[in-house]
């Protein structure tokens, strides 16, 4: 009888022993037996970035007799116009894509700077930005974090040559940025 009891009391006191252990854990309810756990995660920004831009166009030759004849038009020789965007920030906000133009300026100082306007597709560049294209967070979601490509075709990348220019060699820039955000 007597080792029942001490049986009894060791048995007792265990139980007594972890049912103390699990009382300091606050998430057991112990009145329906339920419990809950907490997971976190931690979605780390990417970049938005603007990539593979086409890094030079050549209008080739314009024959001064054209010019003074008043085809003022030089169109892209060879190729066109692409830049890559590619949005893995997660704002799901969008972006938008903006490009001035410098003018063609010619090594000879004498020489008036060549072609105020230069323009892709639908849209002339000048010296302050000019909206190329604007993606809402519809087009970021529907690109699933792949290249959003703008192109312009080479037969659509022209050229305003003046009259007035005068024969010699010409070089210009176009700037592009790069935006978080849609356009306004």
């Amino acid at each position: 009888m007597k080792k029942i009891i001490l049986a009894s009391l060791l048995s007792v006191s265990m139980l007594g022993a972890s049912t103390a252990a699990f009382a300091a854990d606050t998430n057991v309810n112990t009145a329906d037996n339920t419990a809950t756990t907490k997971g976190t995660v931690n979605l780390v920004s990417g970049d938005l970035t603007l990539n593979d831009v086409t890094s030079s166009v050549s209008f080739g030759d314009l024959a001064m007799a054209n010019v003074l004849a008043g085809n003022t038009t030089a169109v892209a020789a060879k190729d066109g116009i692409t830049a890559h965007v590619t949005d893995l920030s997660g704002s799901g906000k969008g972006w938008h894509l903006t490009a001035n133009y410098s003018g063609m300026k010619s090594t000879d100082a004498a020489a008036k700077p060549l072609g105020d306007t230069l323009t892709l597709g639908t849209t002339a560049l000048k010296a302050d930005d000019q909206m190329i294209y604007s993606a809402d967070g519809d087009d970021v979601t529907a690109a699933k974090g792949a290249a959003i490509e703008k192109t312009t075709a080479a037969a659509d990348v022209k050229l305003n040559v003046p009259s007035t220019a005068t024969a010699g060699s010409y070089a210009g820039t176009i700037n592009w940025k790069l935006v978080a955000g849609p356009a306004n």
